[in-house]
């Protein structure tokens, strides 16, 4: 019960899938496993003798076993008392991985063996070569040397130098031990090992071998793209799923190309987490995140913060010739590091409006001042930009409710996140009181030795992550592409996508969507409307069983901003002022029931309240919804179709599909709403009351004409 071998031909592996921006930037990837085939020809020969040399010296002269080094790999095995050598050929282990499951039987390894010696006889050693380098797992989730070479490196397989094929070459045996990026010294030990190896078999010199011994190692620690749009990524993937299959997205390597601008993209996640902050803020002072006074703790703190940020920063380590990677020395409270050099108040690699962690070390009531140390740096936050930071008391206005001294939000050893906006701290607040000082000492006056060398400090502002969320979508006008999608503050700790998912209450923004049925209903903007009082009741219906029981009578009386009304309005004055009342009024002259069909025309599919609050925004309504809907008054009464996907082809680049759009991941709402929408228009047409119409039903040229 043998499986049947392969051919080169027949071989299918897993592929990556990209994703591209409309400028051919990519933004994201699918797979199962990450692998990008390598042809034959594009293996340098030395990358070929590197793995040679490494895992099977005699692969060009054994027919499919090595009973020498099965032997020899037994004997070491019995004497250690545990595996530390394997005997498998490169054509066993390329049975192994294609045909066979991955048990550890003595059945397994029989067909193992005879699968080898059969496809010695099917397949050429370049082909079984072939096979082997695009199949094997090296770490970091690199199948093949294609995605080792890109993971590792960030170059194509080709461009591969000998130091770099010998550090791949001895990752097989124990990807994790000999991992590069986290254990630097014995991924070092095992190229040397494979060096010397390729040197004893005549591949290389042995001088070559100890100049690449020698040789600075360059790494990479992540992949070579930021997930920059992981809400709009995520919707992609769902679609295409929907539309090809998993096995198509995952496994295939397919091409997605989207119409999506990651420079526009990086502007709106931005401005939606400036935005949430702001509005965070707003709310109070939650505290810092955590208090450490012990010195050790404090550099230890500084140092892993600093490492953090070069992790951010530059993606790239050197592995030295003797396995270390280059490191700079430990921080200490005093601005200087071990040798003694002063550090800038601003490193080198911490930007403006940089959100980052610090360690408060002082706080000056005198002054107003707090003193921040983060990573290599230091700053000062000045008393007037954290005023906000006042105990959070939903009873207090924030724009009264401030602080007036640093030490009522913060204390020594307080971990806090800090925005540097300024690289040399300045307070025009502080330069009055020391000039109020010099006046009042005169000739004796001295600078405070209290108060800090503000040319030594980066100016910084207090921050808090949010607990408000927020989102923003983007529409092009002209090309329907989707340029901008941020569902959240941040998708690793929430992948909902408010953008999509979140019904949220529109407020005065769906009075526009009122006023433009009402002008289907043959209002004008010189129409007038009364703004004034009105009070609207209705009786609450009686339970089944409780006809004896008087209903209950509700009340609703709308107001306008200000509680004040302004008598007869125009109605475009009504609209350019977002007044309550007069909006109220249009629909009930119109009927609720003109509107909800007006909005289900715009493509708005959530639930809608049926009842005259729907004119002020009481219901919750997605912001794709409002934006699509708004997106047709820019059109001049276009609808607009948002294009997530422009095109996607498979992996010999043939065109599999076009255009997809968000209203196909909406279909199943939007096509109940359409098919009520036609079926209450065809009984207008035909002179009948729709049921549950309680708006007007003029019939013919009354309808909502919200163009498709």
């Amino acid at each position: 019960d043998l499986p049947q071998i392969i051919t080169v031909d027949d071989y299918r592996p897993l592929l990556v899938s990209e994703v591209y921006d409309r400028n051919g930037v990519k933004i994201g990837e699918f797979f199962r496993e990450k692998r990008i085939l390598a042809p034959y020809e594009q293996i340098p020969e030395h990358l070929v003798q590197a793995f040679i040399s490494a895992e099977d010296s005699s692969f060009f002269e054994h027919d499919g076993l090595n009973f020498i080094a099965i032997f020899r790999a037994m004997v070491a095995n019995i004497r250690a008392g545990r595996k530390v050598q394997g005997g498998s050929t490169i054509t066993q282990q390329v049975a192994r991985s294609l045909l066979l499951s991955s048990e550890k039987t003595y059945t397994r390894k029989i067909k193992e063996a005879v699968l080898a010696r059969r496809m010695e006889d099917h397949l050429s050693k370049k082909e079984i070569m072939y096979l082997y380098l695009n199949q094997i797992y090296l770490g970091q989730g690199a199948y093949g040397v294609g995605a080792a070479a890109e993971i590792y490196f960030r170059k194509p397989v080709q461009e591969l130098t000998v130091a770099e094929s010998a550090l791949l070459a001895g990752l097989p045996q124990a990807p994790s031990r000999y991992s590069p990026i986290y254990n630097p010294s014995s991924a070092k030990a095992r190229q040397r090992y494979v060096l010397t190896r390729m040197a004893e078999e005549g591949y290389i010199t042995q001088a070559d071998a100890e100049t690449n011994i020698n040789t600075p190692l360059q790494v990479y620690v992540r992949k070579n793209y930021k997930e920059e749009a992981p809400y709009f990524i995520e919707t992609v993937r769902q679609l295409l799923v929907e539309k090809l299959g998993e096995v198509e997205v995952l496994d295939k390597g397919i091409k997605v190309y989207t119409g999506l601008d990651i420079n526009k993209q990086r502007e709106a996640q931005l401005q939606v987490q400036n935005s949430l902050r702001d509005l965070d803020k707003r709310q109070g002072f939650r505290g810092p995140t955590n208090n450490i006074i012990d010195a050790e703790e404090v550099a230890k703190f500084l140092l892993d913060t600093r490492d953090k940020l070069l992790d951010e920063l530059s993606p790239v380590r050197v592995i030295q010739p003797d396995g270390s990677i280059d490191d700079k020395g430990p921080l200490n409270l005093t601005g200087k590091n071990e040798n003694g050099e002063t550090l800038p108040s601003l490193p080198d690699y911490v930007n403006i409006d940089q959100i980052i962690d610090g360690v408060v070390t002082d706080v000056n009531d005198e002054w107003g001042l707090v003193t921040v140390r983060f990573a290599e740096g230091k700053g000062l936050i000045d008393i007037e930009s954290m005023e906000w930071a006042r105990k959070p008391d939903p009873k207090k206005s924030s724009q009264w409710d401030k602080i007036d001294k640093p030490s009522l939000a913060l204390k020594k050893g307080d971990i806090i996140q800090v925005r540097p906006i300024a690289k040399t701290f300045r307070s025009s607040r502080v330069d009055k009181m020391l000039s109020e000082l010099k006046q009042k000492k005169g000739k004796n006056y001295e600078r405070p030795e209290t108060l800090p060398e503000f040319d030594e400090f980066a100016e910084l502002l207090l921050e808090q992550e949010p607990v408000a969320q927020g989102s923003l979508i983007s529409f092009d006008q002209n090309t329907e592409d989707v340029l901008a999608m941020v569902g959240g503050y941040d998708f690793e700790k929430s992948e909902f996508n408010r953008t999509l998912q979140a019904a949220r209450q529109t407020g005065s923004a769906f009075k526009a969507i009122v006023y433009a049925s009402a002008m289907d209903k043959n209002y004008t903007p010189a129409t007038p409307i009364l703004d004034a009082p009105v009070v609207f009741e209705e009786e609450k219906q009686v339970d089944e069983g409780q006809e004896n029981v008087d209903p209950e009578i509700t009340k609703w009386k709308p107001s306008n901003h200000g509680k004040k009304f302004s008598g007869e309005v125009l109605f475009r004055n009504a609209l350019i002022k977002s007044m309550n009342i007069p909006t109220v009024k249009i629909i009930e002259d119109i009927g609720v029931d003109w509107v909800e069909q007006y909005a289900r025309r715009l493509d708005i599919f959530s639930p809608l309240n049926h009842d005259f609050t729907l004119a002020l925004g009481s219901s919750g309504v997605t912001l794709y919804e409002m934006t699509k809907a708004f997106s047709i008054f820019g059109r001049l009464g276009k609808a607009l179709h948002p294009i997530l996907i422009q095109k996607v082809e498979n992996n010999s680049g043939q065109q599999i599909h076009d255009k997809i759009t968000l209203d196909e991941r909406f279909a199943k709402e939007l096509t109940p709403l359409h098919e009520e929408f036609e079926k209450k228009r065809q009984a207008i047409l035909a002179g009948l009351e729709p049921e549950q119409n309680e708006g007007s039903t003029t019939p013919g040229a009354d309808q909502p004409n919200a163009s498709d």
